[in-house]
């Protein structure tokens, strides 16, 4: 990885379509000028809207599930190859699988 750009950290975060994970994107994107990944099962028009606004410069948005590993190594790839290096994660996504069955 690259030099970690403090004025503009490269961050994954997971389950950002709706809810939380969408609050904590606005937050990342206007607050902290960050440059986000983000893992999602759906593409609402709320995110849709965001990526319209921020632009592919600042958000790269990746249609899977936290529950595939492939998913999970495509938005690792699409952070690197977008912005060239990754500084944070934040783990926002729900399992709809119950554990421990």
């Amino acid at each position: 990885m690259g030099q970690t750009n403090l004025s503009s950290p490269s961050i994954i975060l997971t389950g950002a379509s709706k809810g939380l994970g969408l609050a904590i994107l606005k937050i990342l994107l206007e607050r902290h000028h960050a440059r986000v990944t983000t893992l999602s099962r759906s593409y609402p028009e709320d995110l849709q809207r965001i990526v319209e606004k921020y632009g592919p410069d600042r958000i790269v948005v990746v249609q899977g599930d936290i529950g595939i590993p492939k998913d999970n190594a495509r938005v690792v790839k699409a952070a690197i190859d977008a912005f060239g290096e990754l500084d944070g994660l934040i783990l926002n996504a729900a399992s709809l699988e119950p554990f421990g069955e």
